[in-house]
């Protein structure tokens, strides 16, 4: 009979610590899936930023080579402009009225130009 008691409570005791092992291993397990859905949650987000940089950066570098572009444009024109100053105090060409108003025109675009893009470099 002590045999069958101790048997009895050997069973129980194993019952419940099975038991208790089971409980700690579920709790183990949902504490795992937790982890794996914030940790892929925080991918979605890293990813999501690293495009967002890339299209930043891409637009940028697209800004930049337009303002390049625009220096050498300006450059150019400084260069024209610069040409047909000496041509008239030369002497080889004479400015008419039109010419004249062109001629201003033309170098006020330049500083428009320049102020527009300054304030592109300042703001990207």
């Amino acid at each position: 009979m002590n045999r069958l008691r101790y048997s009895s409570v050997l069973a129980c005791l194993t019952l419940s610590s099975s038991l208790s092992y089971a409980q700690e291993v579920d709790t183990a397990f949902d504490v795992q899936q937790q982890y794996q859905q914030n940790a892929q949650q925080s991918q979605l987000r890293v990813e999501a930023l690293d495009d967002e940089t890339l299209s930043m950066v891409s637009s940028s570098n697209r800004e930049l080579e337009s303002y390049e572009a625009l220096l050498t444009y300006n450059e150019n024109i400084r260069q024209l402009l610069a040409s047909q100053e000496e041509d008239s105090t030369s002497g080889r060409a004479s400015r008419s009225r039109s010419e004249s108003a062109s001629y201003r025109t033309i170098k006020f675009i330049l500083f428009i130009t320049d102020k527009i893009g300054l304030n592109l470099l300042v703001f990207n």
